[in-house]
């Protein structure tokens, strides 16, 4: 998996409070797991992490198709409590085999809501406008950090 900033404004926050610079939520959490990201949804800025959907753009073969997608896909979003944190901003590669093209990372209220938004019908017909003509990953995050002895348990020996 490579690691990569992106250009970001999130405020990263030792569990103490003293704050570490400001930066984007996924560079936070790959390179700073023992830290937080401060929740603009959270009122009392306590430990609140939101899901995040994050996409990775990795190869385009019709780009006059992944324009038209870009053109159409807001509305797809609307009556969703989805918030834009990154879309194809500046970002470098700092490890990793590289083969990105571009990022982009939203904030959504919980699981439950960002499963509801890409299964929609609205998001799954406007999907059909970049199918073939861009590969991406979309992973969805759960907004948590897992203590070091719990991740990845499916690759324990």
């Amino acid at each position: 998996m490579a690691l990569i900033k992106i250009a970001g404004d999130e405020e990263c926050v030792y569990r103490d409070g003293r704050s570490i610079a400001p930066m984007s939520a996924i560079y936070a959490y790959a390179r700073y797991p023992h830290c937080y990201v401060v929740s603009p949804h959270s009122a009392d800025h306590q430990e609140q992490l939101c899901p995040l959907t994050f996409s990775l753009c990795r190869d385009i073969t019709e780009r006059d198709r992944l324009e038209d997608y870009w053109a159409n896909v807001k509305p797809a979003f609307e009556g969703f409590e989805a918030k834009p944190l990154v879309a194809y901003a500046p970002f470098e590669i700092l490890e990793g085999a590289g083969g990105v093209l571009g990022v982009v990372l939203f904030e959504l209220p919980s699981m439950v809501e960002a499963r509801r938004w890409y299964t929609s019908p609205a998001y799954q017909e406007v999907k059909k406008r970049r199918e073939g003509a861009a590969s991406f990953d979309l992973i969805l995050v759960e907004g948590a950090i897992v203590p070091a002895g719990e991740r990845m348990p499916e690759c324990h020996h």
